[in-house]
């Protein structure tokens, strides 16, 4: 099945194959590390604050659904796992920080 692709394929040809072109990251690369837009303004706290909104977001996204659609959802467990999801990703933004904070210095 893969016969007609090779036919013509000599050791000459191939010596003129030449390679695409590298492919550029979306996002500046600094120090081996992606940073879209972070700077040295972004803080400890700031970055807790951004953990928390992602948290409360994402979780957001799965519990207002359940609440819509799922008839006998309580709210209470929907209150809590969104407190949940700002806590959870509030803290791994931290621990992330003081992570990268250490390699880089």
């Amino acid at each position: 099945m893969l016969a007609p692709y090779g036919r013509g394929v000599s050791a000459d040809s191939a010596s003129d194959w030449t390679p695409p072109p590298p492919i550029r990251p979306a996002a500046p690369v600094t120090d081996g590390c992606l940073s879209p837009h972070m700077g040295a303004t972004f803080t400890f706290t700031h970055l807790l604050n951004l953990g928390a909104l992602l948290g409360l977001v994402t979780y957001a996204a799965y519990d207002l659904t359940n609440l819509a659609t799922l008839e006998g959802f309580p709210l209470t467990v929907t209150l809590v796992d969104l407190v949940w999801g700002m806590v959870l990703c509030a803290t791994v933004s931290g621990i992330t920080y003081l992570a990268s904070a250490r390699l880089v210095t």
